[in-house]
């Protein structure tokens, strides 16, 4: 059997998935339309400089970040989760790796 190493974003894999390209796949926001097992939940964090007014807080709401602006995974689970809370953040970098 032969072992093939892809990387992907959410998209691609899902992608893969659908096309049978790969069997199994591990993703961070899965396809509603796929089968899926969580392995682990992360708690999700925000970064902020030591000067940010949100600083010393010990958790965020949505609204709070709204209009805020974002260092964005190029990946699209972060800004699915985004808008799904409607919020169309403002990119100021984008990333490959979460």
């Amino acid at each position: 059997m032969d072992i093939l190493l892809l990387e992907g974003d959410s998209d691609e894999i899902s992608n893969w998935l659908h096309s049978s390209v790969v069997d199994i796949a591990f993703t961070v926001m899965p396809d509603k339309e796929m089968q899926t097992l969580p392995l682990l939940q992360d708690e999700m964090m925000v970064i902020l400089p030591d000067t940010h007014p949100l600083k010393d807080s010990q958790t965020l709401r949505f609204s709070e970040i709204a209009e805020r602006c974002f260092i964005m995974p190029k990946d699209g689970c972060i800004r699915k989760m985004l808008q799904e809370n409607y919020i169309t953040p403002t990119v100021t970098f984008e990333v490959r790796e979460v």
